[in-house]
């Protein structure tokens, strides 16, 4: 039993077909990197957005609300941030309600933050990442530090989305090669 078929058209067929598998899937790879350092920028634009946003609101007044007064029928939503605001002394001025459960690694220090922001990436026991990004605001009533954070689970889960897409339609392609 021969392995290879004689006719020359099958063959071109078959090695046409395996070239553009192979390039379909060079595609699928390159897009889906691109894709998923795309959501990630998106994640630090958004988290940079929302600190300069609570740096003018701190600015502006002072006015902060009770870190004890949590709404208890609020759930947190996939894509929701979590917001903590800290005095230099290591006193909790504000922390995301929705987020009880959750703390970051408190108190921070205030000689490891400064007024421009930083990046990092804290991961939780549960396997759980969040990309945090902090600053020191200097307002008229003190140093503040203010730490926003997200969760990356909604990156992984659209890129695995994307990808199972991708994966369905792969035979298709192939099959009107």
């Amino acid at each position: 039993m021969k392995f290879f078929v004689q006719n020359i058209r099958t063959r071109l067929t078959m090695k046409h077909t395996a070239v553009f598998a192979i390039l379909l899937l060079g595609y699928a790879v390159v897009n889906l990197v691109f894709l998923f350092y795309y959501l990630n920028n998106q994640l630090d634009m958004n988290l940079k957005e929302d600190l300069e946003i609570i740096q003018e609101i701190l600015l502006t007044n002072e006015v902060i609300i009770n870190p004890l007064q949590k709404l208890p029928d609020h759930h947190p939503k996939p894509y929701e941030r979590f917001v903590e605001i800290w005095s230099d002394s290591g006193k909790v001025l504000y922390h995301s309600s929705a987020f009880k459960s959750l703390l970051l690694p408190s108190p921070p220090n205030p000689e490891r933050y400064t007024v421009e922001p930083h990046y990092f990436l804290l991961q939780f026991p549960s396997g759980e990442k969040w990309k945090t990004i902090a600053a020191m605001v200097i307002t008229p009533n003190g140093r503040r530090i203010v730490r926003i954070s997200m969760s990356e689970e909604h990156l992984y889960e659209q890129t695995l989305e994307i990808f199972r897409f991708m994966s369905f339609l792969t035979p298709l392609f192939l099959l009107f090669a």
